[in-house]
């Protein structure tokens, strides 16, 4: 049985920002930055370095900062050898 299709990382940053820039449409600056901790931090479950991620995260207070994080962990990183790929 084969393991379930995953989405790439970049997706996952595509998603991720999506909602972060929702967040901030909907509500106080302060406030978007903590929901957007806890959902990133849910986002990363079971990635590779997530336990640093989720480390770094829980210090943000700035927008900024939370961009600056989602690029780096889910765009700079390369992807896992284990996850499978979807084949167009």
């Amino acid at each position: 049985m084969t393991a379930p299709w995953q989405p790439s990382l970049p997706e996952r940053a595509e998603v991720i920002l999506q909602l972060f820039a929702g967040l901030q449409d909907m509500m106080a600056k302060k406030r978007a930055v903590i929901e957007m901790r806890k959902h990133l931090a849910w986002f990363s479950k079971g990635l590779p370095q997530a336990t640093d991620l989720r480390r770094e995260l829980h210090s943000l207070t700035e927008p900024d900062q939370i961009t600056d994080l989602i690029n780096r962990y889910f765009l700079a990183a390369p992807p896992p050898a284990s996850r499978p790929t979807l084949v167009n």
